[in-house]
């Protein structure tokens, strides 16, 4: 995420696209970057905005890479593939965890609060995924449930609220739908982890 940064989405709608569009159609800027007229948002990227990373992106990475290699080293000590799948399983969580946070920073400026406070959340989480691990070992997975949901939904409703507030109706709805699939998420890993203790 802090090496380089993505111009090609994948397909996937670029809300930086409707900033840049909504800045040239307002016929100025107000002089702050990532910042447009006229009430636009000033959360989104512009396309033309700075590519350098910041340092709590930075942070970020070197917390993935420390929760990485804490997974790794608890992979390579188990003793059954039932329980190395189970590690496997919660390694690609973390991973989606930093996938997810990295594309929120290709398309938001990290250098607004909100998107610095999902961050710190971010980190916070990945942490605690990474610690929880030896409990999943042992068939307690309920705070790494709680430290992966806990983020994606921090994240989601920080999003909807400041896009909301910020009136960019196309990002809002976005990030409103990775919201909702994070809660249907939240809702099913207690009644799975419970069925599977009933086992």
């Amino acid at each position: 995420m802090a090496t380089s940064r993505r111009r090609h989405t994948g397909g996937i709608a670029d809300p930086r696209t409707d900033a840049t569009d909504a800045a040239d159609n307002s016929g100025g800027h107000s002089g702050r970057p990532g910042m447009t007229t006229r009430g636009n948002p000033a959360l989104v990227r512009r396309l033309d905005g700075s590519t350098r990373a910041t340092l709590l992106e930075l942070l970020f990475d070197v917390v993935f890479v420390a929760a990485l290699a804490q997974t790794s080293k608890l992979l390579a000590d188990q003793e059954s593939w039932a329980q190395s799948a189970a590690v496997a399983l919660m390694l690609t969580a973390i991973w989606w965890t930093w996938s997810v946070t990295s594309t929120t920073t290709e398309f938001y400026d990290p250098q607004q609060r909100p998107i610095q406070a999902i961050l710190m959340v971010a980190m916070v989480g990945s942490v605690g995924m990474a610690a929880s691990l030896p409990m999943v070992t042992r068939g307690q997975a309920t705070v790494f449930a709680l430290a992966y949901v806990g983020t994606h939904v921090v994240r989601g409703i920080v999003l909807v609220s400041t896009l909301y507030r910020q009136q960019h109706r196309s990002a809002m709805a976005r990030a409103t739908r990775f919201l909702f699939w994070f809660l249907v998420s939240g809702v099913r890993c207690p009644v799975d982890h419970r069925c599977g203790c009933r086992q």
